[in-house]
């Protein structure tokens, strides 16, 4: 019998778990919102008797109980497992509830929200090893959180998703490789391409001036595939690759786009992470 396809998703509240299910149910899952861990047991037992109806489920658990329910799921050789860890900065987490209106469940024990969204990072941190994969979805919309889900369920070898983005705005948190890109002349001091982004011609041509600008793209493309090759070798569906610059529009934009255009491995996303930000990159 072909192993059962269990996705156990969790993380920090307000970091999207809902549109991940949703996802998850347009792909074919059953899907189970928020399920206590110590129901699990009884749902991996409904699911052996009922492959046919469950042979792909995604379900998603309290950050609390995920290491449990992971060891859990891992112990059992019928199971093909997918742990998902979704987590956004800490503005995000607080805009968001704002626009919502939700409250954290642990308000109404006395917390306040700093204090809830302290313990459910902490949680998390605690929990990051038992994840395969954490997504940051801060800067993400649900298309795009919708896509790189899809690339975690693929069946025809990993995705390198390329990603830009600005240092003065913080790290991608679930970024796998980071390459630093300041290194290469900086278009901001030009006045007249300041405006633009790395995928303007004015803006592509002054960065190829630099002769930094070959030696960086060489070295970045060989990381690419090493990363794409050691993805291969351990089943991971998804690599992070991101490449940044100080404010994310202009060398960052240029440099991960021409690894996207110029990656012949397997499948390749491109995202620009500060694209909202600064307005939209096009040619």
């Amino acid at each position: 019998m072909d192993k059962l396809k269990l996705v156990l998703l969790s993380g920090l509240l307000g970091a999207g778990k809902t549109t991940a299910l949703l996802s998850f149910e347009e792909q074919g899952y059953q899907t189970i919102m928020d399920l206590p861990g110590e129901l699990l047991p009884s749902l991996l037992l409904l699911i052996l008797n009922h492959p046919q109806v469950y042979q792909k489920t995604a379900v998603s658990v309290p950050i609390v109980d995920l290491k449990k329910a992971v060891d859990a799921v891992r112990s059992d050789s019928r199971f093909e497992l997918l742990s998902i860890g979704l987590t956004a900065g800490r503005d995000e987490l607080r805009k968001r509830y704002r626009l919502t209106r939700h409250t954290h469940p642990l308000e109404s024990k006395g917390l306040s929200k700093e204090e809830c969204l302290d313990r459910d990072q902490a949680a998390f941190e605690k929990c990051r090893p038992s994840f395969d994969y954490v997504i940051d979805t801060s800067f993400l919309s649900n298309v795009e959180l919708k896509e790189r889900l899809a690339s975690l369920v693929g069946e025809k070898g990993p995705t390198i998703l390329f990603e830009s983005f600005g240092f003065q705005y913080g790290l991608p948190l679930d970024a796998d490789v980071v390459l630093d890109a300041r290194m290469v002349r900086n278009p901001y001091w030009v006045e007249s391409l300041r405006p633009l982004s790395g995928l303007d011609e004015p803006v592509r041509s002054y960065i190829e001036e630099d002769p930094l600008t070959e030696e960086f793209m060489k070295m970045a493309l060989e990381a690419a595939h090493l990363s794409y090759a050691s993805a291969l070798h351990d089943g991971r569906h998804l690599v992070v690759f991101a490449v940044g610059c100080s404010g994310g529009q202009h060398r960052s934009v240029y440099f991960a786009s021409r690894l996207h255009d110029e990656f012949k491995e397997g499948k390749s996303l491109i995202f620009h992470r500060e694209e909202k930000r600064h307005g939209h990159y096009g040619r």
